[in-house]
């Protein structure tokens, strides 16, 4: 994935995060990790990898389809 499309994936994982109504440090609990990982994927710094992004969708409370489907718009 390019610095770009990094880039916009994290706005995106952002704005979800901000809808659920969680911080970075809950999604991060969540998902057994530092909020610091939660802050360097949503800032474009770190590529969310694809086994990561079941378990992203479900701390958000979306669907992995959802989730990729607002990645693919974003991205369009």
């Amino acid at each position: 994935m390019d610095a770009n499309a990094s880039r916009i994936t994290g706005e995106v994982l952002r704005e979800l995060r901000e809808v659920a109504g969680l911080t970075q440090s809950q999604v991060g609990e969540l998902l057994g990790v530092y909020q610091s990982r939660i802050s360097n994927i949503e800032n474009g710094e770190r590529t969310l990898h694809a086994h990561e992004i079941p378990e992203y969708a479900k701390a958000l409370g979306v669907s992995s389809y959802d989730l990729l489907s607002a990645i693919e718009t974003a991205l369009s």
